[in-house]
């Protein structure tokens, strides 16, 4: 098996040799992986998640390199390899990098200066080494999802309960699980990274110790809990493989004793539609699902927001979620008796109809004139709306434990019985 090589590539947008290899890493036409990187800052939060790099290819052109950039690079024990462009010459020889192609390199050109230079990643050591032996595997905080369709206040719901919990406990983390990730604004962290790419990066080759993974997240002093942000853009699921990203998650429940994750409304999986990328896609969905010690489904007190509830709560139960552990949250709810009263008997038969044994918990929250100036201000939400939230998770929390997943691999069938199955005359 020949040597494989990890290269980070810091490029103007329009230098062509990010494209080539891209396209190298993905047809197989050499031994290497390609993550191409959008600034300097990228590059380093890249190699401080611990991910095994190899080398870094610097573009001319890029308005991003210096000396210093060249010099965290080398600190990382990574090669730092130039690239030259007509537009941009460079001093190369004062930054200092272990060669420089050019422009219009080609395959072999970089195979040589790689191979010359750069380690196989087979021959790094992780940078992060797991600290945590075998028994300490199965200890893990509470995992608390919330989901909502748009428009439904689900990311409000989740800052809220993170929160609450966060008044009485010290360790309680949120995470951004969306695709279209809003946290970042909402916090007013004036940061995109680092946040959930990086730490899936981190777990890509082995284990991070808790305070590293703390390390990735920002402190929301006001509102006692960190903040892991999430994809940057909405198309990055693809860049979130399934091992390393369950891997992630599970660092973070151990590393805190509360994990809130607010995650989108699609459970559609491979076992439903036949299709990995739909199973890809919606990776932190299903896997949170599976796993979630209580699940927030958050909706409007309207026709098509009991329509919503309805759906999702249906589907958290065909993916095997007790509905007892799911609490129905109607968002900007009436403070009228009355109208809550109607609202949960209609709820109660809705559930009925589908099926729905025991109907999911309902709990209602008023509609909160002031939210708004407060995801202005990034001030802590008022006590009225996060301590209702943490009480309910946790009165779940404390009657039905921490949840026992079962295997999702699949069984071994006999072949004699696998035959039984298969022939009708044999019912």
């Amino acid at each position: 098996m020949s040597d494989r090589y990890t290269l980070l590539g810091l490029a103007h947008p329009r230098t062509p040799w990010p494209s080539m290899l891209s396209s190298l890493a993905t047809n197989g036409g050499a031994p290497i992986e390609y993550v191409a990187c959008l600034t300097a800052d990228e590059v380093r939060a890249v190699l401080m998640a611990g991910r095994v790099v190899s080398a870094v290819l610097l573009d001319a052109s890029s308005t991003h390199l210096d000396r210093d950039l060249v010099s965290a690079i080398r600190s990382s024990g990574v090669s730092p390899i130039g690239v030259e462009s007509n537009r941009s010459p460079r001093d190369w020889d004062s930054l200092n990098c272990d060669a420089v192609l050019n422009e219009e390199f080609d395959r072999d050109d970089l195979l040589s200066a790689v191979r010359r230079h750069a380690r196989p990643v087979d021959d790094i050591p992780s940078v992060k080494r797991a600290i945590l032996d075998r028994a300490d595997r199965s200890a893990r905080g509470d995992l608390i999802a919330v989901m909502g369709t748009g428009g439904s206040g689900s990311t409000t719901i989740a800052m809220a309960l993170a929160q609450g919990l966060g008044a009485t406990d010290s360790s309680v983390a949120l995470l951004d699980g969306v695709r279209r990730a809003d946290m970042a604004m909402y916090h007013h962290v004036g940061e995109i990274l680092p946040g959930l790419p990086e730490l899936v990066d981190a777990f890509r080759t082995g284990t991070c110790d808790p305070d590293d993974i703390r390390a990735l997240t920002f402190t929301i002093e006001a509102r006692g809990y960190d903040l892991m942000l999430g994809l940057r853009r909405p198309r990055d699921w693809a860049t979130l493989r399934p091992p390393s990203t369950v891997a992630a998650i599970e660092g973070l429940t151990r590393s805190y004793s509360k994990l809130v994750a607010e995650v989108d409304p699609d459970t559609d999986s491979e076992q439903t539609t036949g299709s990995a990328d739909i199973n890809d896609r919606h990776l932190l969905t299903l896997h949170l699902a599976r796993n979630a010690d209580v699940f927030f489904v958050v909706t409007t007190p309207t026709m098509k927001g009991l329509n919503d509830l309805a759906n999702l709560a249906m589907e958290l139960q065909q993916m095997g979620v007790d509905s007892a552990r799911v609490i129905a949250v109607f968002n900007r709810s009436k403070r009228s008796p009355v109208n809550r009263s109607r609202l949960n008997a209609t709820w109660a038969r809705l559930a009925a109809l589908e099926n729905l044994a025991p109907a999911p918990t309902a709990m209602h929250v008023p509609d909160g004139r002031a939210v708004e100036s407060i995801h202005r201000d990034a001030s802590p939400l008022p006590d009225s709306l996060c301590a209702p939230l943490a009480r309910a998770a946790i009165h779940v929390l404390e009657t039905h434990g921490e949840r026992q997943t079962a295997s999702v691999e699949p069984a071994l069938v006999a072949t004699s019985e696998l035959g039984t199955r298969l022939d009708p005359s044999a019912a």
